[in-house]
């Protein structure tokens, strides 16, 4: 195996390792606060809310308008025939979170994707045979077409 090769899968792994384990996990943490008063000062990416009848909706930027939780995303259209914002009412809120980084969960999910990895590269390790692949055939093409070929696959 060639050096480049090792250093590429070496980079490839850990750059999928990163994306997993920096995307991390979320847990939805509740929040005693009023919701209204808690939005404003906060401005959270996104919350949870749990309607009287159990319903649970989640909003993206939520913003309090009169009184109600919208979301600060959804298109206004201006003029009389302006859609209404879907939102919750503020007195139909009975309960509010908002999604907080949880390192358990993360560091579980690492070492779960560590552990599948190992094992996958013993596995293939096992069953890999060791013998060395032969060179490739020598390019019969001008240089300008060896680049071309290279290029385009």
């Amino acid at each position: 195996m060639k050096t480049g090769d090792f250093r590429e899968r070496v980079f490839s792994t850990a750059a999928i390792l990163a994306l997993v384990v920096l995307s991390g996990c979320k847990s939805w943490q509740p929040v005693m606060e009023t919701p209204a008063s808690w939005i404003a000062r906060e401005s959270p990416p996104e919350v949870r809310l749990t309607a009287a009848t159990g319903d649970q909706v989640t909003i993206r930027r939520p913003i309090v308008v009169n009184d109600s939780i919208v979301s600060a995303s959804a298109r206004v259209a201006v003029g009389a025939f302006a859609p209404p914002r879907r939102g919750v009412r503020l007195s139909d809120v009975h309960g509010f979170e908002v999604p907080q980084f949880d390192p358990v969960k993360t560091a579980g999910l690492a070492a779960g994707f560590l552990a599948v990895s190992i094992s996958w590269a013993r596995t293939v390790g096992k069953t890999g045979g060791g013998q060395e692949t032969p060179e490739p055939p020598l390019d019969k093409f001008a240089p300008g077409f060896r680049l071309m070929w290279r290029v385009i696959p």
